[in-house]
């Protein structure tokens, strides 16, 4: 039997980015043998198995001579299963059984599914990385899982085509006029959170700096006994920051496309991601890596919040590793020939006790700690690490007056829509005046957008001296002194800005 030499086109990812792959498949007659080349894991060379079975279990014929398939380019690495589809119908069109009249139409064709043993097609990590090259290199058309159609979709000025079987590729591919399962564009939906920041009893001082943090996207930490609500106002915080916009909420979906996390009940959302890792997970689980490099936590907040509750349970060197990405808003991730940037633009929220105990400086429980055990135990938290906090909140127990007041004046209570639509005004605000968040200013930008008249001058150079701040410190008190004089729609940052910024440092007393 004569074969014919066939090329298609898939792809693969690296770091957040996809980029194209072709799969080159050739039949010789001989011995019968299949290979794949082009750095193929262990993933890859399985599919050997899958596609043999797939074929067959299809109602086709399973080749009998020598068949290499080879994906280039050949010096990057590959992994995963989704090549499956594309290796499969190239040895279909290989061994002619089944004809293409027209070649241009796999000429720009991006294929992507892994294969079952009975040719159905399973969703693949990373779809939208991988619709994005093949749009990026002008392709007309991608063939894609049933159940990956709708985040793919998401990509725009590409047909989005959905198979759920080997057999209905084929369908398409040998008549590509009577195809019915174009994807039409989505866009991502308003969807409402579960709770609300009205539901936090109390804690007026808290809750303001939450606001002020979410305004200016500060960093936050949060010192108080075990039930004070620290992870309560954590949860609420991603409930009153604006919702992604649909850049944001793109590079959001793509870098949970390429961890795998599918969608869930077809839901396409804008709201900000919010995680919450537990305090035995690693420096990898929380940086990224692995081989190829995978995202961790701080790269699965992007765009969002990361809280990390009880901060003393993590171990010191996972903590110190957040350091770089805080300031970089990116991690590097270098593994053998691999090196990539993984985005990490998050808030941090975080939270500890003040002691082992949990009960030092109650109102109501008395601390059995030593002094030397909560020296030991706060000192986890490294003054480097501790610095790169923009407020540091004490959080105190509620009152019983507090709760009667919350069932008596309940609904006064700002609730999150309504906390949301102050600050995406105040954020509008730093937008227009520096093009960027207060956080996020440098140290010529916070001189020439900050504003602080004579007094407040005055009452900075002799905080300055008397509080022992860190060059870094003395900044983030001007940045979050000028997120507060935002909330007030006032142009000049004055002393009470100053001295009310300064009482969300409370926490430094502990150390």
């Amino acid at each position: 039997m004569k074969y014919q030499f066939v090329k298609l086109f898939s792809a693969a990812t690296l770091g957040v980015d996809g980029y194209l792959v072709e799969v080159e498949i050739d039949i010789q007659n001989g011995l019968p043998k299949f290979e794949i080349s082009g750095l193929a894991d262990s993933t890859i060379k399985e599919a050997k198995e899958r596609v043999r079975s797939a074929i067959i279990n299809s109602g086709y014929q399973f080749p009998l001579g020598r068949i290499v398939v080879n994906l280039a380019p050949a010096d990057l690495r590959k992994e995963g299963s989704h090549f499956d589809v594309a290796i499969a119908i190239g040895i279909l069109i290989s061994s002619r059984q089944i004809i293409i009249k027209d070649y241009q139409i796999i000429a720009k064709l991006m294929i992507a599914g892994e294969l079952a043993l009975d040719g159905s097609v399973r969703p693949v990590r990373g779809i939208l990385s991988m619709t994005e090259a093949a749009r990026t290199n002008h392709f007309d058309k991608a063939i894609v899982p049933a159940n990956n159609s709708q985040e793919a979709a998401l990509i725009n000025n590409i047909d989005i085509i959905k198979i759920d079987s080997l057999q209905a590729l084929v369908d398409y591919l040998e008549h590509p006029t009577d195809v019915t399962a174009i994807v039409q564009n989505n866009s991502f939906e308003n969807i409402r959170y579960d709770v609300d920041f009205s539901d936090v009893i109390g804690q007026s001082h808290a809750k303001k700096g939450i606001i002020i943090a979410c305004a200016g996207a500060h960093h936050v930490l949060m010192v108080g006994p075990p039930g004070s609500g620290k992870s309560m106002l954590a949860k609420r915080a991603v409930t009153i920051l604006p919702m992604l916009n649909d850049d944001e909420a793109l590079e959001v979906r793509k870098i949970h496309s390429i961890a795998g996390y599918y969608l869930e009940n077809h839901q396409i959302d804008n709201r900000r991601p919010y995680r919450s890792p537990h305090h035995t997970t690693t420096i990898v689980g929380l940086i990224g890596g692995q081989s190829p490099p995978k995202p961790g936590e701080i790269t699965l907040a992007h765009n969002g919040v990361l809280f990390l509750d009880e901060l003393t349970e993590f171990s010191r060197k996972t903590l110190e590793v957040l350091r770089q990405p805080l300031e970089d808003e990116q991690v590097a991730i270098v593994r053998g020939k691999y090196s990539v940037q993984f985005p990490c633009k998050f808030m941090l929220i975080s939270a500890l006790n003040p002691c082992p105990c949990g009960y030092f400086g109650s109102a109501t429980k008395q601390c059995i700690c030593k002094e030397s055990e909560r020296k030991r135990y706060l000192n986890k938290i490294s003054g480097p690490l501790r610095d790169r906090f923009d407020l540091q909140l004490e959080v105190r127990e509620v009152g019983v007056e507090e709760i009667q007041l919350k069932i008596n004046d309940g609904k006064s209570i700002e609730s999150s829509d309504e906390l949301k639509e102050k600050i995406l005004k105040v954020r509008e605000r730093q937008i227009n005046r520096q093009g960027k968040l207060n956080s996020k200013l440098s140290s010529k930008e916070l001189e020439l957008y900050l504003h602080l008249d004579d007094n407040a001058t005055d009452f900075m150079k002799q905080t300055y001296t008397q509080t022992g701040l860190s060059m870094r410190g003395y900044q983030k008190v001007l940045k979050v002194a000028r997120t507060i004089a935002d909330l007030e729609d006032k142009d000049c940052v004055n002393v009470n800005h100053i001295a009310e910024t300064l009482s969300y440092r409370t926490v430094d007393k502990y150390y």
